[in-house]
C-alpha cells in the first residue's frame, strides 16, 4: 500500500508542477504583451536614427560598412549559424546598398540633365 501512496504523491506533485509551470508560461507572455509596443516604438526610432545616418554617410563610410556586414554575414554563413542571424547580418549591407544605387541613380539623372 505504501507504493500506491507514493504514487498518488508523485502524480499530485507532477499535476502541481504542470499547472505552476503554465501559470508562469501565462505571466511570462502577459508581461512580454505588455512590453511589445515600447519595443516597437524604440525600435522605430533606432531604424530612423540608422537610416538618416546611412543618408549622410559618405561613400567610402557606407562601401566599408557594406563591406563589414557581409564579412560577418559570410563568417556566420559558413560557421553554421542559424538564418536568422545571418539574415540580420545582411540587413545594414542591403539598406546601405540600397543607398548607394539611390545616389548612383541621382548622379546619373543630374548628369544627363546638364548635358
Amino acid at each position: 500500500m505504501a507504493s500506491h501512496s507514493t504514487t498518488d504523491t508523485s502524480t499530485r506533485r507532477a499535476a502541481s508542477d504542470g499547472r505552476s509551470s503554465v501559470i508562469d508560461a501565462r505571466a511570462a507572455l502577459r508581461d512580454l504583451g505588455e512590453a511589445m509596443p515600447d519595443v516597437a516604438r524604440v525600435s522605430r526610432g533606432l531604424v530612423t536614427d540608422a537610416m538618416r545616418a546611412i543618408e549622410r554617410g559618405s561613400d567610402d563610410r557606407l562601401t566599408a560598412g557594406a563591406t563589414l556586414s557581409l564579412g560577418l554575414a559570410i563568417g556566420l554563413l559558413i560557421g553554421g549559424a542559424p538564418r536568422l542571424l545571418i539574415v540580420m547580418a545582411l540587413t545594414p549591407a542591403a539598406a546601405i546598398g540600397l543607398q548607394i544605387v539611390d545616389r548612383q541613380r541621382g548622379r546619373r539623372s543630374h548628369t544627363s540633365s546638364t548635358t
